[in-house]
């Protein structure tokens, strides 16, 4: 993230307003066929799809789908399970609809257009949902498994839908025959829906494992898509713990030792407690050491670590306390750039420090081949207070999938650190305030 990209959030709103009220001031000669019959001449108003989220699973019992746009305008909803041929259910002036009693396991398509009495015009695009095959147990879907040289595998899944109850478990099978879920072994990762993963350790060189996520509530357990992966030659993977009891692979990166996740523990390495604080208000005035969860969801923490403000790390203020393992700490911004430049610098580092594909990222060009074996995932940050989202919403909480922040034990002047976005192939210098939260990487001290 650049350091204007920082503020990027709080100039949406006005940003937003600029765009709604370009209307009949830049007539333009094109014209464009609302199939509902509204003549619209330009597409120069904003629309924008807000819920359900595309591709989201949900419930087929009252839907609310929502959108936003300018406030002069009529929209046309357009819904139906034909993508290519959706007909216009409802021209109205309101920015939401409600479906009840659609059909199960089904996926549906559905676009907004909009039409402004001095025809300006726009659309949202079209996005979709797919309703559960049952509304009483748990939707899970199997992530894709990613190997690495120097650490165990990941593996995980994410629960889209809990079903009637919370789920209580959530997990994968493995094994070395197709239906793991009958004659493999459990590996239990937390409880809760959203996203899941962790390292799988103790597999055998070259040899082919199934997968399969999977996901209980009181209604019972259900099973994700099986996916299925080879491992390579498996070595004796080093590995640390915290305080807590928390395991981390290390991995050798030119002459530096790093730990291959980020941070989670919740205390300094003296033991005594980090303070977890939920609330927007104390995290933005606080001047003391705290850490949370990516939006104070703690399923998360087996994926993305903890989140930890600049006191956490700053031993000037914290009474020279270290949150990393002992003979380990904090990076300096000397030591990050020794490994940018190890990577070939800062233009190409970004590349070699992703996790492969998009699954952990979010998006289809996060550009990562993880070559360094450092396994960056997009943990996100905290902001140091809440900002307004284009739904009307507010959270401290932004950019998971799409950015790694971690700190830097530099202070220039007032605290650094070091970022990777999803579509970049560099890395960038991050300064961020001293009450915004972001991930920790451990390096290991030189004697």
């Amino acid at each position: 993230m650049t350091k204007s990209g920082v503020h990027i959030i709080k100039l949406v709103s006005v940003s937003i307003l600029v765009i709604l009220y370009v209307m009949c001031h830049k007539p333009e000669n094109k014209s464009v066929n609302n199939p509902c019959g509204t003549s619209i001449m330009q597409w120069n108003v904003f629309c924008l799809a807000i819920s359900p989220a595309n591709e989201a699973m949900v419930s087929p019992t009252k839907l609310i789908i929502k959108w936003i746009g300018h406030d002069n305008s009529i929209f046309s909803l357009y819904f139906g399970t034909i993508k290519d041929n959706l007909p216009c259910i409802s021209q109205q002036s309101t920015t939401s609809f409600i479906l009840n009693n659609l059909d199960l396991n089904t996926t549906y398509y559905w676009n907004v257009t909009g039409a402004t009495p001095c025809h300006s015009g726009c659309s949202t695009g079209i996005s979709s949902f797919t309703t559960v095959p049952d509304t009483n147990l748990p939707y899970v879907i199997t992530a894709p498994v990613f190997t690495h040289i120097n650490t165990p595998p990941r593996v995980g899944g994410k629960v889209m839908y809990d079903g009637s109850s919370k789920v209580s478990e959530r997990g994968i099978y493995f094994g070395l025959s197709p239906n793991p879920e009958s004659a493999g072994t459990k590996f239990q990762i937390g409880n809760g829906s959203d996203l899941f993963s962790d390292l799988l350790p103790g597999l055998n060189s070259s040899t082919t494992y199934y997968v399969k996520a999977y996901a209980t509530n009181n209604s019972g357990t259900v099973f994700g898509p099986e996916v299925s992966f080879t491992t390579g030659q498996v070595s004796d993977y080093k590995s640390i713990k915290d305080i807590e009891g928390n395991i981390y692979y290390i991995i050798n990166i030119g002459n530096q030792v790093w730990i291959a996740e980020n941070l989670k523990v919740t205390r300094f390495n003296d033991g005594t407690l980090i303070p977890n604080i939920t609330d927007d208000f104390t995290w933005e005035t606080i001047s003391t050491p705290a850490y949370c969860w990516y939006n104070n969801n703690p399923g998360l923490i087996s994926t993305y670590g903890a989140l930890y403000n600049w006191y956490t790390i700053d031993t000037t203020s914290n009474g020279n306390k270290n949150v990393c393992p002992s003979g380990w700490h904090v990076p300096n911004d000397n030591e990050w750039t020794t490994l940018t430049t190890y990577l070939g610098g800062e233009a190409v580092a970004g590349i070699k420090l992703k996790e492969t594909e998009d699954y952990y990222w979010s998006y289809s060009t996060s550009m990562g081949d993880n070559s360094s074996d450092f396994s960056a995932l997009a943990g996100g940050l905290r902001f140091e207070g809440p900002l307004s989202n284009l739904d009307g919403t507010s959270s401290s909480f932004f950019y998971i999938g799409g950015n790694a922040v971690w700190w830097s034990a530099t202070a220039s002047p007032g605290a650094s650190g070091l970022d990777v976005e999803y579509n970049t192939t560099g890395v960038g210098k991050y300064p961020p305030q001293k009450n915004q939260g972001h991930s920790i990487r451990c390096i290991k001290d030189t004697k």
